[in-house]
């Protein structure tokens, strides 16, 4: 296990993970962008609330993106199903 210090919102931390520090980083600055855009939505909420909600929003996007991806996986098995019952049929 490594130890990082990484920045996130002019604040330093001291992170211990196996994974490698270029991927710690982009995870960091994708809560960061979106904490940010959060904050110039809605300047009123504190720290925890823009923390919680771009958690929140990442949240959703990783389901979405999963939802269209498995929809799309469905959409391509059921086109092969369709195939291999065609060419059984012609046989």
């Amino acid at each position: 296990m490594n130890t990082y210090r990484l920045q996130f919102l002019d604040q330093t931390y001291e992170i211990k993970s196996d994974k490698d520090e270029e991927y710690l980083k982009r995870l960091f600055h994708l809560l960061e962008s979106k904490v940010k855009e959060l904050k110039e939505k809605f300047p009123y909420l504190d720290f925890s609330e823009l923390i919680f909600f771009g958690s929140l929003n990442l949240i959703e996007e990783l389901i979405d993106n999963s939802e269209k991806k498995e929809k799309i996986l469905k959409e391509r098995l059921d086109l092969l199903i369709e195939k291999m019952a065609n060419n059984k049929g012609s046989r």
